[in-house]
């Protein structure tokens, strides 16, 4: 189901893939140097992910903060991979301090509004959520010159038992260098709390594991 994220809704934010920019040479596709510099335009200057576990339950909180400094509207898309187990309990977006409830519309309408909220150089977004046990989570956001925007994603998940331990899974993509970057995930019953970093590519910058016991 999608929806829209007007000046009322809901978001989190990432920046599109790098490789979009990736081509060859003389491909039609090929970005120019303006979208380049509009791709930059759009800074994650804050990312934290704040998970807390108690009795095989997990809660997590996904905070990004964002900042437009072109001098104009800028858009881009944010993608979080949730466990297939977990879903979504809060998303909230944040302008300039000022917190907007989510607005869940029709798939055509929702479009409209966000197509118009664009036009006219405000901050707005458009949700979708693919796949039946909601596996991925995208958002594409307008982001109103000079702007700052805070979103938060809320999600809960019941652990499962694999090899006779409960496994927690987190995955951040924040496809670009982040200032202030932190994951933090304390809980109760752990059987050794740790964080194993696997794969710290650009595109995927951290995913920590951690087992609680029997």
């Amino acid at each position: 189901r999608d929806g829209a994220l007007l000046p009322r809704a809901l978001a989190a934010l990432e920046i599109p893939d790098q490789e979009k920019h990736k081509c060859s040479k003389g491909s039609p596709t090929c970005a120019t140097s303006e979208g380049l510099k509009a791709h930059h335009a759009i800074e994650i200057y804050s990312l934290h992910v704040d998970c807390k576990v108690t009795s095989r339950f997990a809660h997590t909180i996904i905070t990004s903060k964002i900042v437009n400094r072109a001098n104009e509207s800028r858009e881009a898309t944010f993608e979080v991979e949730l466990p297939k187990t977990a879903f979504i309990t809060n998303f909230s977006m944040s302008i300039d301090g000022k917190v907007y409830p989510g607005i869940i519309k029709e798939k055509a309408s929702a479009q409209k509004e966000y197509d118009t909220a664009v036009s006219r150089g405000q901050s707005a977004g458009l949700v979708k959520i693919t796949g039946r046990k909601l596996e991925q989570f995208h958002v594409s956001v307008s982001i109103a010159a000079a702007s700052k925007v805070t979103f938060e994603l809320t999600y809960e998940e019941l652990l499962k038992r694999q090899l006779g331990k409960f496994e927690l899974l987190i995955k951040v993509r924040p496809k670009q260098l982040v200032k202030h970057f932190q994951v933090s995930c304390p809980g109760e019953g752990w059987a050794g709390s740790s964080a194993v970093v696997l794969g710290c590519a650009p595109s995927e910058m951290l995913m920590p594991t951690s087992s609680l016991s029997d």
